[in-house]
């Protein structure tokens, strides 16, 4: 399974409080002329991915990560997550086992 879990395993964990870890990862963007960003893929276990929809982007914080910065809701096949980028790095919320 790409990306961690699944949503009943997700709600769980935040339950548990279990930990998680801020995982730098490698996407391509594009940079509009506005001066928005765009995600279009990312690399994630050495296999890209397109990012098929973006269903919102807004400045945010990951509370997981306690990390802010600009916020992507992702889909990439069946799975939704939140894409983040904070001016340096790319990176995604990842549960430690």
């Amino acid at each position: 399974m790409i990306f961690g879990f699944d949503p009943n395993e997700a709600e769980r964990m935040l339950k548990e409080k279990v930990p998680y870890s801020k995982v730098i990862i490698e996407v391509t963007a594009l940079w509009k002329k506005t001066g928005e960003i765009v995600p279009l893929s990312l690399i994630w276990n050495d296999r890209e991915y397109r990012i098929e929809k973006i269903l919102e982007s807004r400045k945010g914080k990951s509370l997981k990560v306690q990390a802010t910065g600009y916020r992507y809701r992702c889909q990439v096949g069946e799975k939704i997550f939140n894409l983040y980028y904070d001016n340096t790095n790319w990176f995604i919320e990842k549960a430690k086992f």
